[in-house]
C-alpha cells in the first residue's frame, strides 16, 4: 500500500501540462485503423471548452452530468470537464436505471 500524496487526475494534468505538454497523453484506436490522439494541451483545451459550455447551461460543483458516449476520447474530454466544474460525470451506457430504481 503506498503511503504517499493521492493526486488527483486533474493535479496529474496539470503536471504533464508543466512536463511534457505536447507530448502523447491519450490514444485511442479506432475500429478502422486510425487512431485518435491527444497531448496533454489538446486534453487541456478541449475539456476547458466543454467546461466552459456546461457551466453556461448552469452546471456546476456537485451537478451530475449524464453521458451517452460511447468508449471513445470523447468520453475522457467530458469526464475532465465535470471533473473541472466539480460536477459528476455519470456514463448513462454503463448504468441500468429503470423505474423500479428510481427514488
Amino acid at each position: 500500500m503506498s503511503t504517499g500524496r493521492r493526486t488527483t487526475v486533474l493535479e496529474a494534468l496539470a503536471a504533464r501540462l508543466e512536463s511534457e505538454p505536447d507530448a502523447p497523453y491519450l490514444e485511442f484506436a479506432g475500429g478502422d485503423g486510425d487512431g485518435v490522439r491527444y497531448t496533454a494541451r489538446r486534453m487541456d483545451e478541449e475539456s476547458t471548452r466543454l467546461a466552459r459550455a456546461l457551466a453556461g447551461l448552469g452546471v456546476g460543483h456537485g451537478d451530475r452530468v449524464a453521458t451517452l458516449i460511447e468508449n471513445r476520447a470523447e468520453q475522457v474530454v467530458s469526464f475532465f470537464a465535470a471533473c473541472k466544474l466539480g460536477a459528476i460525470q455519470v456514463d448513462r451506457k454503463s448504468t441500468r436505471l429503470n423505474s423500479s430504481h428510481r427514488t
